[in-house]
């Protein structure tokens, strides 16, 4: 039988403080350590100094470190910090990213890849421009720099919190030390520094999170008993199939809409495009993109456990609603502390496990950041004497410090926002679906134009943005609110060694997930869940794009180029007509059989 045995709010902030030992800041500093030495490598060593070698490692880079890469950069310490304060709070619906994993990969391998591949682009922007004109090409680009921006200062300030949590250190003193190596090693060691470093770091994240599941279990009593303790708190909602397009998360919501962001963020991102075209053909990207989906999935499930593990251990004692911690992110930093505090070296390799994803993914981000910046907004206004590779190389470095820095200021803005999960994926999302809907709309209707293109981006974006500002404003202040599932204080007591089955609690049979609405004061489409916004920004942006299509014009299928539709779609193409060359290449090989049928008959 399993007892609490939680001390007071004082007592156990300052144990906790005390928890984190010179081998801890040691495990810590070695990660940043090596980090940097991996830049000054590539910087100095094995020197970065062309745009083709600082943006794709000279495109010969193995699909095993490229895959891990992508893993590591997608995860951020929104995941290992997100996700579990997600599950704890509100069940484990999000299991089903599982699922909407694998299908943005088999979307991306039929519909994205042979058409990026093709056209022979070196970015995803270059072939909206080949598939429509410049402006598409300037106006996504300009999009994609701008979430950038803004999703940058979220990744750093998420460790950053989990640092504090565990320390007691300002936000504000680490968050600038952390931002500096990676700003240097990305800088200096460019795409390979990148890719070898995310490979590390995220061999520390798989690490750390396994010995904190395996660690919570024990704690917890087992596997049994962290399921028994779910399913009577309402968390095993694994197949919540509430077709509501209110209700805040359900399996619907995470493999539909979740889908379309992913797609976006997975598939099309410049980001993953560049690490694609980092691979020399198309079949080791295949094989990438398989181990990114394996592994991906695998981390994302061990997150999934963490948070009913969590659910197990503080089922009658919340750190939340007992005031022991502030924000609802902070809950998985407080657990590690908690049960692996007293064990030299773990809350340390969990610090910097957190860290390693959020560095993971800054680079990643500063790296392509750089480069579209370069392309699309520098490079067009240079001389043809300053459009050097040298000078390519050193002018992303210089943005790559730039942005960074930007990135440091807008965390003190960061820190006043609400939880962090639907805040990403909010934001994220009304550029995503912007995104996903473009390409979609390019690779898959031909007879899409260039201006159908950029109204129903424009479109698509304002009204995304205006969903979500209209639905943030109604939760603020209370019009919208989004329960959590039970969560109980009747074990903090002081030295408190009460039996679990003793307390004399009876939890509901059913639990309602549907948010509290006014719907007096709330418009209907303010009401949509969070998860579902890049849908609604993908849809305005195909149905816009048609109708504006249509009436302006649609393109004649005659003259579209079908190397920039998918082959998914080459059907509704009519037939192109053979060139002379392909005639005698064909009549060619005819006469080549006919001389090899011809001697094997004679050898018979």
């Amino acid at each position: 039988m399993i007892s609490i045995d939680v001390n007071s709010t004082a007592k156990i902030m300052e144990a906790t403080y005390r928890a984190f030992s010179w081998s801890d800041y040691i495990l810590f500093v070695a990660m940043l350590v090596l980090s940097i030495l991996v830049g000054i490598y590539f910087g100095f060593f094995k020197k970065q100094d062309t745009s083709d070698k600082y943006l794709f490692g000279g495109k010969q880079m193995g699909f095993f470190p490229v895959a891990l890469s992508l893993a590591a950069s997608h995860l951020s310490g929104i995941t290992l910090l997100g996700v579990p304060a997600e599950v704890y709070y509100y069940g484990c619906s999000y299991w089903a990213t599982s699922i909407c994993i694998i299908i943005v990969c088999l979307f991306t391998i039929h519909i994205f890849l042979p058409v990026l591949f093709k056209s022979n682009v070196t970015s995803s922007f270059e072939y909206l421009q080949l598939r429509f004109d410049k402006k598409i090409r300037y106006v996504t680009s300009t999009l994609f720099i701008a979430k950038n921006l803004a999703y940058l200062p979220i990744i750093i300030y998420i460790p950053a919190l989990a640092f504090s949590q565990v320390t007691g250190i300002s936000v504000h003193l680490v968050t600038p030390i952390v931002c500096f190596v990676c700003i240097f090693y990305t800088s200096v060691g460019g795409f390979k520094a990148v890719v070898w470093t995310d490979t590390f770091q995220f061999a520390i994240t798989v690490f750390t999170v396994i010995a904190i599941v395996v660690l919570g279990f024990i704690y917890t009593g087992g596997v049994a008993n962290v399921w028994n303790r779910n399913e009577i708190g309402g968390r095993l909602d694994f197949f919540n199939f509430d077709p509501s397009l209110v209700t805040r998360t359900t399996f619907w919501g995470y493999t539909i809409g979740l889908t379309m962001s992913w797609i976006s963020e997975l598939g099309v991102n410049q980001g993953m495009v560049q690490k694609y075209l980092s691979i020399p053909n198309i079949s080791q990207i295949k094989k990438c993109l398989i181990l990114f989906v394996a592994v991906f999935s695998g981390i994302k499930m061990l997150n999934v456990t963490t948070g009913l593990i969590m659910y197990a251990k503080y089922q009658y004692c919340d750190p939340l609603t007992s005031k022991v911690i502030q924000k609802p992110d902070q809950i998985l930093p407080y657990f590690v502390m908690d049960i692996a505090g007293n064990i030299p070296g773990l809350p340390g390799l969990f610090i910097a496990a957190v860290f390693s994803t959020a560095l993971s993914t800054m680079s990643a981000v500063l790296n392509t950041l750089s480069g579209t910046i370069y392309d699309d907004a520098i490079k067009p206004f240079l001389s043809k004497e300053k459009k050097t590779e040298r000078n390519a190389s050193y002018i992303m470095k210089i943005c790559t410090l730039i942005i960074g820095f930007i990135s440091v200021s807008l965390v003190l803005v960061v820190e006043k926002l609400g939880g962090i999960l639907p805040l990403v994926m909010g934001i994220t999302g009304c550029f995503a679906g912007t995104n996903c809907g473009l390409f979609i709309l390019a690779t898959c209707v031909p007879w899409a134009n260039s201006k159908g293109a950029l109204v129903g981006s424009f479109a698509s974006l304002i009204s995304a943005v205006s969903v979500m500002i209209g639905a943030r404003y109604h939760i603020a202040y209370g019009n919208i609110q989004y329960p959590k599932l039970p969560l109980l204080t009747m074990g903090c007591l002081e030295n408190s060694t009460i039996p679990f089955d003793q307390f004399n609690y009876t939890f509901p049979t059913t639990f309602d997930r549907r948010p509290i609405i006014n719907e007096d004061e709330v418009f209907v489409l303010f009401r949509m869940s969070y998860i579902f916004y890049t849908c609604f920004g993908t849809v305005v942006q195909i149905v816009v794009g048609l109708v504006v299509s249509w009436i302006t014009g649609f393109n004649d299928l005659k003259e579209v180029n079908p190397d920039l539709i998918s082959p998914v779609m080459h059907w509704v193409l009519p037939k192109q007509p053979v060139s002379e060359k392909e005639k005698e290449q064909y009549k060619s090989v005819e006469e080549s059989l006919e001389m090899l049928k011809k001697q094997q008959e004679a050898e018979a």
